[in-house]
């Protein structure tokens, strides 16, 4: 069974992210869900944050729901790639609007209702393999001090 983060790497992740930008990222409540993915900045810019290990994730719909709801203009997908011989994470940031207007270019939802997809390190970038155009830029790395890699 593969390692999976915890909350503590992803609130290193969002702490550091925030020191980065300059922004205070808040979490946004989903009704009747307890996923933590999302957040916003007092511009009403919106974040799913994925963190792990592995270079797939899941996009609930819930979420999707949400930012539907909101109406908003500025979705960022956030990824941060946990290198644990290192302790390291790269964190990679993209404009994820396109996929929250048209997630059918993810897929089909799985049985646990996510929309799932595979980032593609390209050096500075990464790639969705599903989505090959929404390029992320690597913005920052950081030693994780958090309980997956330590």
């Amino acid at each position: 069974m593969n390692a999976r983060c915890n909350d503590n790497d992803r609130d290193e992740l969002i702490i550091n992210l925030s020191r980065h930008l300059n922004k205070e990222l808040i979490q946004v409540k989903i009704p009747k869900s307890r996923v933590k993915k999302l957040y916003k900045d007092r511009e009403n810019n919106f974040y799913c944050v994925f963190i792990g290990k592995e270079l797939w994730h899941g996009l609930y719909t819930s979420m999707l729901e949400a930012l539907t709801i909101k109406n908003t203009g500025k979705v960022f997908l956030v990824a941060g790639v946990l290198n644990t011989d290192v302790a390291i994470a790269d964190v990679y940031l993209g404009s994820f609007h396109n996929i929250v207007m048209n997630p059918s270019l993810l897929g089909n939802p799985n049985k646990n209702n996510q929309l799932d997809f595979k980032l593609i390190l390209h050096g500075n970038t990464a790639t969705l393999r599903e989505s090959p155009d929404l390029a992320l830029k690597r913005i920052f790395s950081y030693k994780s001090q958090s309980g997956m890699l330590v």
